[in-house]
C-alpha cells in the first residue's frame, strides 16, 4: 500500500502540481477560445493586436501564481493539522472546479477558476511533501527532487492539451473537461491510499526507530514554530527563496509575450520552451540530487545564483534563435532551486512543521509576485510589450539580494548543511505516527511501521 501511495503521489504531482507554469502553452488555448478577446473576436493571437487581452490573461496567470504561493502558508497549517488524507480531497475539489472552468466559456468564470487551480496546486504540493518522511532517510533527498521535478513536468500538461487541440483529436472544451474529470478520480484514490497506509493515524514523523531517533534527527527538529521563525537562518533563507520565486514566475508569465515580440508569431518557440523545460528537468534531476547530497546545501545555493545570472543574461539577448539556450538554463535553474530549498527545510527543521514552513517561505515569494501584474500593465502600455527594461532591473535586484542573503548565511556555514544520518542495520526508516484521541487531542501511536521504500 505504501508503494501505491508513493506512485499516486508522484502521479498527482506530474499531472496537476505545477500546471499553471505551462502558461506559455495555456495562453494560446485560452486565446483560441476567445477569452477577453477585443471586440468579441476569437482570432486574437498576438499581444500587439489586442493588448487588453494580453493584459487580462497576464492578470489571470498572476492571480493563479500568487494564490499558489500565498495559499501555501494557511494550507500548510491546514495539512499539518488535518493530515494528508483530508487534504487530498480538498485538493481534488479545487482542481476539479479550476481546470474544468474554461470549458464553460465565460470570461467572468475564468479568473475564479484559476484561483481554484492555484489553491489545488498548493494542496497537492504540500500533501506530496508529507510523503518525503515516509521513506528511508538516505532517500529523502531523492524523493524531494522527484516531487519537484514532476512539479516542473506538470507544466507540459497544457502542451499536451495544445498538441491534441492542434491536431484535431479533441476540442479545447472537451480537453478542459477531461482534465477536471481525471482529478475527480485520482485524488479520492490518493486520499484512500493515505488512509489505508496510516490506518486512521495522522502522519507527521518518519525518522529512524525511536531508539535511534536522536542519531538521525537534527536537534532543531524539536523546536517550536515560533523558535524556528525567529532563527536568522530561516529568515534569510525565506528572503533568498522569495527573490528566486519572483524571478522564475516573472519569466514564466512574460516568456510568451517576449517570444512574440521577438517574432514568434505562431507560438512555435513557446511550445519548444515547454518541451525543453520538461526534458531538461528530467535529465537534470539526478545530477541535482547528487549536488545537494554530495556538495551540500551551501554550495547548491551558490549554484542557484550562478544559474539565475546565466539565465537572466541569455534572456536579455534580443535574438529569437538563441532563446532555446535560455530555455535550457531556466530548466536547470528551476530543477536545482526548488529541491534545494525544500530539502533544506526538511532536513534542518523536520516534519513537525514542514507544511507551515514551506508555506511561510513561499508566502514571501507571493508578496513579490503580486507586482507581476502592474509590471505587465506598465510594459504593455508604456513599453510596447518589450520586457527588456523590467527583466534587467529585476535581475539586478535578485542577484544583489541573493548575494547579501548568501553572505549572511555563510557566516555560519556549518548550520546550512545538516549532518548526514548514520546508516543503521538494514537502513530502514520507521514511520512514527500520531493518532487522534478523544481524551487529549493527539497522542503517539504505540507502534512504528517500517518503510521499505
Amino acid at each position: 500500500m505504501l508503494r501505491c501511495l508513493i506512485i499516486l503521489t508522484l502521479l498527482s504531482c506530474l499531472i496537476y502540481a505545477g500546471v499553471i507554469f505551462g502558461w506559455a502553452a495555456y495562453a494560446p488555448l485560452l486565446k483560441a477560445e476567445g477569452f477577453y478577446a477585443c471586440g468579441g473576436s476569437t482570432n486574437s493571437t498576438a499581444s500587439n493586436e489586442c493588448p487588453s487581452q494580453q493584459t487580462a490573461l497576464t492578470l489571470v496567470y498572476t492571480i493563479a501564481t500568487v494564490t499558489f504561493t500565498a495559499a501555501l502558508l494557511p494550507f500548510g497549517v491546514l495539512v499539518d493539522r488535518l493530515g494528508p488524507s483530508a487534504s487530498c480531497l480538498l485538493a481534488g475539489a479545487c482542481l476539479v472546479c479550476g481546470v474544468a472552468s474554461p470549458s464553460l466559456k465565460k470570461d467572468s468564470l475564468l479568473l475564479p477558476g484559476f484561483v481554484f487551480v492555484g489553491a489545488g496546486m498548493a494542496l497537492t504540493y504540500l500533501t506530496a511533501f508529507k510523503s518525503v518522511f515516509l521513506v528511508r532517510p538516505a532517500r529523502r533527498t531523492i524523493m524531494v527532487v522527484a516531487i519537484n521535478n514532476l512539479f516542473d513536468c506538470s507544466a507540459t500538461v497544457p502542451l499536451l492539451l495544445s498538441a491534441l487541440q492542434r491536431t484535431g483529436l479533441a476540442t479545447t472544451t472537451g480537453l478542459f473537461a477531461a482534465h477536471g474529470l481525471l482529478a475527480s478520480v485520482l485524488f479520492p484514490l490518493l486520499s484512500l491510499s493515505w488512509a489505508a497506509t496510516l490506518g486512521g493515524c495522522r502522519s507527521d514523523v518518519a525518522g529512524a526507530r525511536e531508539r535511534a531517533a536522536d542519531l538521525h534527527c537534527d536537534p532543531r527538529w524539536s523546536l517550536s514554530l515560533q523558535d524556528i521563525l525567529r532563527e536568522r537562518d530561516f529568515r534569510w533563507l525565506a528572503c533568498f527563496t522569495a527573490l528566486h520565486i519572483f524571478r522564475l514566475n516573472l519569466y514564466f508569465g512574460s516568456v510568451e509575450q517576449t517570444l512574440e515580440h521577438l517574432g514568434d508569431e505562431d507560438s512555435g518557440y513557446a511550445l519548444i520552451f515547454t518541451g525543453l523545460l520538461t526534458s531538461v528537468g528530467l535529465l537534470a534531476a539526478w545530477p541535482a540530487s547528487v549536488i545537494i547530497r554530495r556538495l551540500g546545501h551551501r554550495y547548491a545555493l551558490v549554484l542557484i545564483v550562478a544559474c539565475c545570472a546565466l539565465h537572466g543574461t541569455l534572456a536579455l539577448t534580443p535574438a529569437l534563435e538563441l532563446q532555446p539556450a535560455t530555455f535550457v538554463t531556466v530548466a536547470l535553474y528551476r530543477t536545482l532551486f526548488y529541491p534545494t530549498v525544500t530539502d533544506l527545510l526538511a532536513q534542518m527543521w523536520g516534519p513537525r512543521h514542514a507544511g507551515t514552513l514551506v508555506g511561510v517561505v513561499f508566502l514571501c515569494g507571493s508578496i513579490l509576485c503580486a507586482t507581476i501584474y502592474p509590471l505587465a500593465a506598465f510594459t504593455n502600455t508604456a513599453l510596447g510589450g518589450d520586457w527588456t527594461a523590467v527583466n534587467t532591473s529585476t535581475l539586478g535586484v535578485a542577484l544583489g539580494g541573493s548575494c547579501v542573503a548568501l553572505y549572511i548565511l555563510n557566516r555560519s556555514p556549518e548550520r546550512l548543511t545538516p549532518p548526514t544520518p548514520p546508516i543503521t542495520d538494514g537502513g530502514d526508516a520507521a514511520v512514527a505516527l500520531e493518532c487522534r484521541t478523544k481524551d487529549n487531542g493527539v497522542a503517539t501511536c504505540a507502534e512504528d511501521s517500517t518503510a521499505h521504500i
